[in-house]
């Protein structure tokens, strides 16, 4: 996993925004036919923090509704069953639901914020005790060894407070939208 172009990949498939959408139809019992169903993926986003890469744990937070909703249910199951739309029918379909998606999107982001800061406090929490060991070990080792220089404690203790300030600008990022047509 850790190989370069895997790595590569990997960014790059997060990165782009291309792709990132899907329209599949379901014929399951549980959902109303006719009813449109939004399955969206969110992570969590901390803009230029390579120094947090070791910390994160890049949840992968899941929100379904219907369409046209502004409340969400967390209830809601996606039905197991599933079958592509071809382009043109999914053209057709997204054109047709475009606004009420942007406003059922919106609710579900408004949703998941909860979530986001959730994983951005213990994101800190993982960064403070991180840095707060080694600082601790440090002074520790100073206490017996005069070769570790004040300066060496310093530094752990500005990159804590660089890292905690990084973690402060999580925001939520959306993955992925699925459209399910019910039938």
């Amino acid at each position: 996993w850790e190989h370069p172009v895997v790595l590569g990949m990997m960014h790059t498939v997060l990165d782009e925004g291309i792709g990132r959408l899907a329209v599949v139809s379901t014929r399951e019992a549980r959902v109303d036919p006719g009813s449109v169903l939004v399955e969206a993926l969110y992570t969590l986003d901390i803009p230029g923090a390579m120094r947090l890469e070791q910390f994160k744990e890049d949840p992968l937070m899941r929100s379904v509704t219907l369409l046209g909703e502004k409340s969400v249910d967390p209830d809601l199951r996606i039905p197991a069953k599933m079958d592509k739309v071809n382009r043109a029918t999914a053209t057709e379909v997204l054109r047709r639901i475009r606004g009420d998606l942007t406003t059922t999107l919106d609710a579900m982001e408004d949703f998941m914020q909860d979530s986001a800061r959730l994983h951005a406090t213990q994101l800190k929490q993982r960064v403070a005790e991180h840095y707060d060991l080694e600082i601790e070990r440090l002074q520790a080792l100073r206490a017996v060894n005069d070769t570790v220089r004040p300066q060496e404690i310093e530094e752990f203790e500005t990159d804590k407070q660089r890292a905690l300030e990084q973690a402060e600008g999580a925001r939520l990022q959306t993955e992925a939208v699925r459209i399910i047509i019910c039938l």
